[in-house]
């Protein structure tokens, strides 16, 4: 029921919008291949991009991690300290892009 409705509105707007639908599917078919050009030129590297950023930030947490798990096996309120200093070296790695070690 609803469907119908939706279809008879779309249909209604259609013909009141003096739409052509031949012209548009020929659009389509004339932008399709700049549109895939476009992705693969901008969309891909980006994505690899993304990527790298992530497994660069997921290989910085593991180390500090396992720095954070030690400082606690140790004294809890070194593990504290330990924990606020990784923290804010996160920050200003982020913030200012160089890893100090």
């Amino acid at each position: 029921m609803v469907f119908n409705q939706v279809m008879s509105y779309l249909l209604s707007l259609l013909e009141h919008s003096n739409l052509d639908l031949i012209y548009l599917s020929w659009l389509w078919n004339l932008f399709k291949p700049l549109c895939i050009v476009l992705l693969t030129l901008f969309l891909l590297p980006a994505i690899i991009l993304i990527f790298m950023y992530c497994s660069s930030l997921f290989c910085l947490i593991y180390k500090h991690w396992n720095r954070l798990k030690a400082a606690y096996s140790e004294d809890l309120w070194y593990g504290a300290i330990k924990t606020l200093a990784v923290f804010w070296e996160l920050q200003a790695t982020i913030w200012h892009g160089k890893i100090y070690l």
